[in-house]
């Protein structure tokens, strides 16, 4: 990359940052890259500072995340006692004796 040979991948670098990328593969390459290019040498150019006027680029991103629905949940009364139903079905006795003391929860509007 500019001149520097780099070991590995080249994800740390923006994609804007990129001026050209030459894929060489030749066999007179390898004399000047040894056995590093054997499978090819890929060259990249980033861009440089240039004298004149000052021009700025920018390249953003706004994004926002919100839920498509909200679920209807259960609150805390309503899964106690679908969880003693539950049990009971299975054969157990009941977990929660008094469903009603839970109240509705934490997350009721």
């Amino acid at each position: 990359m500019d001149g520097v040979q780099v070991g590995g991948g080249i994800d740390y670098l923006n994609q804007a940052d990129i001026e050209s990328i030459e894929v060489l593969k030749d066999a007179a390459f390898a004399a000047i890259y040894g056995a590093r290019a054997a499978n090819g040498v890929i060259i990249v150019t980033t861009k440089k500072g240039k004298s004149g006027q000052m021009t700025v680029n920018y390249n953003g991103y706004v994004g926002t995340q919100a839920p498509w629905r909200k679920l209807d949940l259960l609150n805390a009364r309503e899964y106690a006692t679908l969880y003693n139903e539950a049990s009971v079905a299975n054969g157990g006795g009941i977990r929660l004796p008094d469903p009603a003391a839970l109240g509705q929860g934490t997350n009721c509007l």
